[in-house]
């Protein structure tokens, strides 16, 4: 009898707490009868439709039931939960000890469960980390913690609690001390004392102290810890966990449940890091083929000759997204040619390209001289490219087709090549630097006269630099026998032969686009139309 009313009085003073702070995290209607006296009860669920009930005797010899009633999320548990407490009510042991652990374990259950529901609403592994962080630190009892998910050779500071603003206010932390060396051997790290440390990474700390002179007595101020993230045998991050609340070491069934969660982050980030892999894959395909849109839709599709001269262009590209333009527009008795060469194969060169060649023919209206054109061109690409890196060279020339004078400016591209009725060869080098390096850049103009049986070619660096299988480059000099073989032949036929040529020279393996323009003072008079 004295057990019973021991047991009364645990109930009724110190287990009382512990019983309702766990049935009122789980949202139960509880009762708890002893020898026929209900000692507390929570809300009432029984006004709702959707409810259920589990009655059951904990400790039949001392007259113990449990009523639970639940509604909504947790009915679907409420068997679930009823077993595990009669199990643990049954066990020996202190009854403070079973509703705690009664609780933790549920919490855990719990915990699971709420992730699953919520990671779903998640599209970012910041925001799922510092969800999933706030719950592990309700259940494990830490005022610190942390989850780095290795990026680009550096931890990102995914998630964290609790850390010293010296640390939260830097992005990302270098792959070193306990983090580091649990992530590269994928090996979880408990340590209490000094005594835990492994004597690789002891030698590490040690090693590392004697190179910033900040010698301490010991490595560790507090139990901490460190859980590597890994799904299929790859750690993606680490978990850190430290400064428990009561101050004890971390036990084994904190490891089980820090373990459990930490596998629950990995397929986490995992997942995220496929979506975010496949939304960027989609993004770029929607960008590769809007690129390829506007470089088909700026590219020339006809050309024309007029009387007496001859011109033609074409434009390869090994990638669906080239980074060479090229166009031709006429002003009164003035044709422009412009041949450029874009750093970059991408969305952003392809936009650039097409803005480019819109201010060109917007400033063509102010003013037909090219220096001026280039500089006002210059700011532009300037302004646009900022401090990307990315850089325009270009040849923009003007032919006046009554007499043949050309005048040019040449921004850092490959020298167009001048072959003359007599074979005789110029080379028209560049008057200023690439346009986007500098500001303030200014632009020489150059002047030639194009005779009849004359021929002017325009390249881009893809023609010189293609390389054969053994690593040699196809070169300026085997460029001008080729272009002095073909020379008779039209414009069209050039072009397409040459470039022919440069395919197979590279084995069908072009690394970068080809593009080049031909223009010919041709002495037959035609009747052309614009």
């Amino acid at each position: 009898m004295k057990d019973d009313k021991k047991l009364k009085y645990l109930l009724k003073r110190k287990e009382i707490l512990s019983v309702i702070d766990f049935f009122r995290m789980v949202d139960f209607e509880t009762q708890i009868n002893f020898q026929g006296d209900i000692y507390f009860e929570t809300q009432d669920f029984s006004q709702y439709q959707n409810h259920s009930v589990f009655n059951f005797d904990v400790m039949p010899d001392k007259n113990i039931e449990l009523k639970l009633v639940s509604r909504g999320l947790y009915k679907d548990y409420i068997y679930q939960i009823g077993e595990l407490l009669s199990t643990l009510f049954c066990s020996s042991g202190n009854i403070v000890d079973i509703l705690e652990t009664v609780a933790r374990q549920w919490k855990i259950i719990n915990f699971h469960t709420h992730i699953t529901r919520k990671l779903g609403y998640f599209t970012s592994i910041t925001e799922s980390c510092s969800f999933i962080l706030q719950e592990l630190v309700s259940i494990i009892k830490v005022k610190r913690a942390s989850i780095l998910i290795e990026e680009k050779g550096e931890f990102l500071i995914s998630s964290s609690i609790g850390l010293p603003e010296s640390i939260t206010q830097r992005k990302y932390l270098p792959i070193t001390g306990f983090s580091g060396w649990v992530f590269t051997n994928g090996t979880s790290l408990i340590i209490n004392s000094d005594k835990d440390i492994p004597d690789e990474l002891k030698q590490q700390l040690i090693t590392k102290q004697l190179k910033t002179h900040t010698f301490k007595t010991t490595f560790i101020s507090e139990p901490i810890a460190v859980i590597p993230l890994e799904i299929q045998q790859k750690v993606l991050g680490v978990l850190n966990l430290t400064h428990k609340e009561d101050q004890t070491p971390f036990s084994s069934e904190d490891l089980k449940i820090i373990h459990s969660i930490a596998t629950e982050i990995a397929i986490m980030v995992q997942t995220i890091l496929l979506i975010e892999k496949v939304k960027e894959s989609e993004k770029l395909k929607m960008e590769i083929s809007l690129a390829e849109k506007i470089q088909k839709s700026i590219l020339p599709k006809n050309f024309i000759d007029i009387s007496p001269f001859s011109f033609y262009g074409k434009s390869i590209a090994p990638n669906r997204v080239g980074g060479d333009y090229f166009g031709y527009f006429q002003k009164n008795k003035t044709l422009f040619l412009l041949i450029a060469d874009v750093s970059g194969h991408s969305f952003s060169s392809a936009l650039l390209v097409n803005n480019f060649r819109s201010y060109l023919k917007a400033f063509v209206e102010q003013t037909e001289e090219l220096s001026k054109l280039f500089l006002l061109l210059n700011r532009f690409i300037c302004e646009e490219v900022g401090d990307s890196g990315r850089f325009i060279t270009s040849v923009l020339l003007s032919l006046n087709l009554e007499t043949g004078y050309i005048v040019y400016c040449n921004a850092g591209h490959n020298s167009p090549l001048l072959l003359r009725k007599n074979y005789s060869l110029e080379e028209l080098p560049a008057t200023g630097v690439p346009l986007g390096f500098f500001e303030d850049s200014e632009y020489e103009e150059r002047s030639l006269v194009l005779d009849k049986g004359d021929l002017l070619f325009l390249f881009t660096d893809g023609l010189e630099e293609t390389i054969d299988k053994n690593g040699v480059f196809f070169g300026k000099d085997r460029l001008i026998r080729v272009l002095k073989q073909k020379k008779n032949l039209s414009m069209e036929s050039l072009v397409e032969e040459i470039l022919n040529d440069v395919v197979i020279f590279s084995g069908n393996q072009l690394e970068d686009d080809l593009t080049a323009i031909a223009l010919s003072y041709v002495s037959e008079e035609e009747d052309y139309e614009f």
